[in-house]
């Protein structure tokens, strides 16, 4: 049985969260997971200056002839402005297709309890994203987390087997890097700072919590 997803605005979540949070705190002694809280807050301008630093990586690879994107993305123009431009769109289209993907990997690791639901939210930049309201263990947590960077990555290098032209397949993972940072991140703090045996909700630990919740 999955966890019941259900649709919520961001301000709606904040105040679930921040209800539930306060509760747990007094309760079972919740911790924030290292950077957490500037984690969250920043995750947006982290995101774009991944995708900034991606696409300025694309130029300089192609400038410097190791790899001709343009090609990758079938631009015949020699103009510049036009082949990045393309090449903007073309990322912004695949975006669109694969955040839904990259959550929907989230959401196959949620833990599966009874009464727990889950939670899409739509919002700028990433325009959705997805919650789980409940608590998981470490291990869960951190696999939850780097999912659907290494499944993407994996099914990507299946595909370069099979693909001669390996500039589709880099592009791709260029974007799966850009748009999994946050993700990156929030794995490498939670690794470090979560002690094992501890309960996780809502970038918040806590050791107190029966793993029956």
């Amino acid at each position: 049985m999955v966890s019941l997803l259900k649709l919520a605005k961001p301000a709606e979540m904040d105040v679930l969260v921040e209800n539930k949070l306060r509760k747990y705190r007094e309760i079972y002694n919740m911790q924030p997971i290292g950077t957490g809280n500037a984690r969250r807050k920043y995750s947006g301008i982290c995101v774009l200056a991944a995708t900034i630093l991606m696409l300025a990586l694309t130029q300089l690879l192609e400038r410097r002839g190791i790899i001709e994107f343009g090609n990758s993305f079938l631009i015949d123009s020699e103009n510049a402005f036009i082949r990045t431009l393309v090449i903007i769109l073309t990322f912004a289209i695949l975006t669109i297709i694969y955040v839904p993907i990259h959550e929907f990997l989230h959401y196959l690791l949620f833990p599966k309890r009874k009464g727990i639901s889950a939670y899409i939210i739509f919002f700028l930049p990433k325009f959705i994203a997805i919650f789980y309201d409940g608590f998981m263990s470490k291990r869960r947590y951190l696999l939850m987390l780097i999912a659907p960077f290494l499944t993407i990555n994996i099914l990507l290098a299946f595909l370069g087997v099979f693909l001669s032209n390996y500039e589709h397949i880099l592009s791709l993972v260029f974007l799966n890097f850009a748009l999994s940072i946050y993700d990156l991140f929030a794995f490498c703090d939670a690794f470090k700072h979560i002690p094992s045996g501890a309960r996780v909700y809502a970038a918040h630990y806590t050791v107190d919590a029966p793993t029956s919740i």
